[in-house]
């Protein structure tokens, strides 16, 4: 496998070789990207560009990302974790809730997030569910995790969903407002 990481305000770009197969599970492939971007030797700043990840497999398969957090995303938020609304959801599939969560974590130590509590917020009733995670967010990276809740009365297509996470000291450090899809 090749791989290309795309400075889109410098043009820049690095060829990589990967001498391992990404997994088809997303987790593994998240951490193996994170692994592949921290071993380049160009230093990237996600606070000032955007950039482009595409790889490219032994049989030709093409797969790209684009990274906007550093553009995108409001770094000076009063939040420690930053939630990105653009590429983050909360999605209602059969009778159970999927919720998506590309976050920032803004501190200069690793996080550990303990419960997602997902609250249904529509006509003056309240449904919530407490999701048990055991997620760590790596400090000054783009983390990703991928949720599956059980509670039916929570996720209902088009409503609105409020997302907050907790650390594992109990503390709300990040919240964020979704429509279910």
């Amino acid at each position: 496998m090749q791989a290309w990481i795309i400075d889109e305000a410098n043009n820049d770009h690095q060829h990589i070789d990967i001498s391992y197969n990404l997994g088809v599970d997303e987790s593994t492939y998240i951490i193996e990207m994170d692994e592949l971007i921290a071993s380049l030797t160009h230093p990237f700043n996600l606070y000032e560009s955007i950039y482009y990840i595409k790889i490219v497999s032994e049989r030709g398969n093409i797969a790209s990302s684009r990274l906007t957090y550093g553009a995108e995303m409001n770094i000076d938020s009063d939040w420690p974790i930053i939630i990105d609304r653009e590429t983050s959801w909360v999605r209602k599939v059969g009778g159970k809730g999927h919720v998506k969560l590309h976050v920032f974590n803004s501190l200069d130590e690793a996080v550990t997030i303990s419960l997602i509590v997902a609250t249904k917020m529509d006509h003056g009733s309240e449904h919530s569910e407490i999701i048990y995670v055991d997620w760590t967010l790596q400090p000054g990276i783009i983390n990703v995790g991928s949720f599956w809740g059980i509670e039916g009365e929570v996720y209902h297509r088009g409503s609105n969903v409020f997302i907050e996470l907790a650390s594992s000291e109990g503390i709300v450090i990040s919240s964020c407002y979704f429509i279910c899809i």
